[in-house]
């Protein structure tokens, strides 16, 4: 139907075979943790279906979208009947995308919004810590991402420290594993994202990397990785998110808002680490000539 765009009328779903049973429908139909709630009903609550009709939703010749009717006994559909409920259906998907529209407007306000804020905090921060802890609370907030990271990357000896964590529900790591230098797989994604690129994966699961995450790693869906360069464009590393709220997943409109967070940390991150150098330097110095 939907491939189609045309409506779909099956008087007795018992005798037709395009026509699934909720079971079928699930990814894991052994999955106790597949979600079954007021609008996914567990099988043995759900109505019996007998008859069914579905008509597309459909925009501009898009198909955006299916009404389903359904009743517990056979029934038929007149031609006048279908043809008002496919003028419903009309109305239903100028609705529809209108709602759309004005909610990603709305996310697009919200997330510049808090952009500048986050710019504005960043910019004012001197300190190292404080400023990866802010890019971190700043790169959930921005994407509504359980969990996010920063990874600095050190040219000269080509290692990855994973320099702020944060995650909700809070799972703190122990202080040698944040600081801990790593070098990652040739072909990770943490290589990928260094090399300049993006990274946006719905289902990590499904990923050859994800059985090489290391066992104190947080369990992880959906992810989104951007790289992180400092005024000269040379990387420093790359800013990460992972397991976007509500079970979504990780959209176009995210990716572009945290490549505009990563391009405005960068810099501030890389002149953090050259104060710090040169406090560091001094100290040495001091102490040097104190001897």
């Amino acid at each position: 139907m939907a491939q189609h765009a045309q409506p779909l009328l099956i008087s007795n779903v018992h005798d037709d075979p395009r026509f699934l049973p909720y079971e079928a429908h699930r990814t894991d139909p052994t999955d106790p943790t597949e979600r079954t709630d007021s609008s996914h009903p567990k099988p043995e609550t759900r109505e019996p279906v007998v008859s069914y009709l579905g008509l597309p939703l459909v925009l501009k010749g898009r198909v955006i979208g299916v009404l389903n009717l359904t009743a517990k006994s056979r029934r038929e559909y007149d031609e006048g009947q279908v043809e008002f409920l496919n003028s419903l259906c009309e109305a239903a998907a100028v609705a529809v995308e209108n709602a759309r529209l004005h909610e990603a407007t709305v996310t697009r306000a919200d997330q510049l919004a808090e952009l500048q804020r986050a710019s504005i905090a960043v910019s004012a921060e001197t300190d190292l810590p404080a400023i990866l802890a802010l890019i971190c609370r700043s790169a959930r907030s921005l994407t509504h991402g359980r969990s996010a990271a920063v990874k600095l990357y050190d040219p000269k000896t080509g290692t990855f420290t994973c320099a702020a964590f944060e995650t909700d529900p809070p799972r703190p790591l122990a202080r040698e594993l944040l600081s801990e230098p790593f070098v990652p797989p040739a072909d990770s994604f943490l290589m990928k994202v260094v090399g300049g690129d993006t990274v946006r994966v719905r289902e990590l699961q499904q990923e050859p990397m994800h059985g090489r995450l290391p066992p104190w790693h947080v369990p992880l869906r959906g992810l989104l990785a951007v790289p992180m360069a400092s005024r000269e464009r040379d990387q420093i590393g790359a800013l990460f998110v992972s397991d976007k709220e509500g079970d979504k997943h990780f959209t176009e409109a995210d990716e572009e808002v945290l490549l505009l967070l990563a391009s405005l940390a960068g810099p501030v991150i890389e002149n953090a680490r050259i104060r710090h150098e040169i406090q560091q330097r001094a100290e040495q110095l001091a102490g040097e000539i104190a001897v």
